[in-house]
């Protein structure tokens, strides 16, 4: 035994120049390698939430946009089956992407061109696999959830969505004695299902989001409010459809998608902040077109049992778990 305290095994430490030492050092010893960021631990089971950037919006009876794409690696089986179960993190730094959510088609742009699909949201670093959660599609486009159909005279496909990560879009209504004034758009697909679709006057809703309660202090609740400091937990709805000139909003579909709007002085609604919903698609009666919503941006929700051992994003423990939340890009460093 080296004088200042007990023993401990080489192969503890992750320091290359300390492999050809003794293979045994004091707990001083031990305690300054870890504080420089030296000595691996064994590693630690996180729980993973990944959400990718909603799908931007176009105007004038298009589609809504797509939910970003959502991917969860754990033990909670209730909203949907996991990609898989926890990942073991063996140490290190992170990297840690969220993606933007797309933007929408400005006031008086033709639709449904100059939107764009949402961001990827990404994680990488060393012992796990890349993962990516993928952007969500604008009108009619593929994505983590695909956007929704644009009507124009006939309809155009829905996008779809990437299989674990999202749903199609809705189909668009074109077939009305009023003409153009009532067609409407489909709504962007979701996260938990397909996008609505749109009937004479009224656009598609957004597909609906999921609902994890284990995370019920980010996403929305279930009037899509961001604003309650708990009782959330849904991620990932889409936009809904636009109409010609009806002067109805889309239904609502909670999980951060905006509804789309039904005439020129409705534009539709911008997905939520760091939910990944989709944005919904503006209406139409007359020049201008109101503008499309912006998708909403992702996030990144790593979660794991026990104390804060690990530092990046917002940190909060609760009831035994520390979750660090990630609301733009950063590095998680266990």
């Amino acid at each position: 035994m080296k004088g200042g305290g007990g023993v401990l095994g080489r192969f503890n430490t992750a320091n290359a120049s300390l492999n050809t030492a003794s293979g045994i050092w004091n707990l001083n010893e031990a305690h300054a390698l870890s504080q420089a960021g030296t000595w691996v631990r064994s590693g630690v089971c996180i729980e993973v939430l990944m959400i990718g950037g909603g799908g931007g919006a176009g105007t004038r009876h298009t589609g809504g946009g797509g939910a970003g794409g959502l991917l969860y690696y754990g033990t909670n089986s209730v909203p949907k089956t996991p990609n898989g179960g926890t990942f073991l993190f063996l140490g290190g730094a992170y990297t840690v992407t969220v993606g933007a959510g797309g933007t929408g088609v400005p006031s008086g742009t033709a639709a449904p061109s100059a939107a764009t699909s949402g961001s990827n949201t990404c994680l990488i670093g060393p012992g796990i696999v890349p993962l990516d959660a993928y952007g969500g599609g604008t009108s009619y486009t593929p994505g983590g959830s695909g956007g929704g159909s644009y009507a124009n005279n006939i309809c155009t496909g829905f996008g779809c969505g990437i299989s674990g990560q999202g749903y199609r879009g809705g189909w668009s209504h074109t077939l009305s004695a009023s003409g153009e004034a009532d067609y409407a758009g489909g709504g962007g697909g979701g996260a938990g299902g397909v996008g609505g679709n749109s009937v004479y006057g009224t656009g598609g809703a957004g597909g609906p989001g999921l609902c994890y309660s284990n995370f019920d202090t980010f996403g929305t609740d279930g009037s899509n409010s961001a604003s309650p400091p708990s009782g959330k937990g849904r991620f990932a709805s889409g936009g809904g459809g636009g109409v010609g000139a009806t002067g109805n909003y889309s239904p609502l579909s909670a999980g951060g998608g905006g509804r789309g709007g039904g005439n020129s002085s409705q534009p539709g609604e911008s997905g939520i902040a760091n939910t990944g919903g989709g944005g919904g698609a503006g209406g139409f009666q007359s020049s201008p077109n109101s503008c499309g919503g912006t998708g909403g941006s992702g996030i990144v929700i790593l979660r794991y049992a026990g104390p804060q051992c690990a530092t990046g994003g917002t940190v909060t423990t609760s009831n035994g778990f520390t979750t660090h939340a990630f609301t733009s890009s950063g590095s998680f460093v266990l």
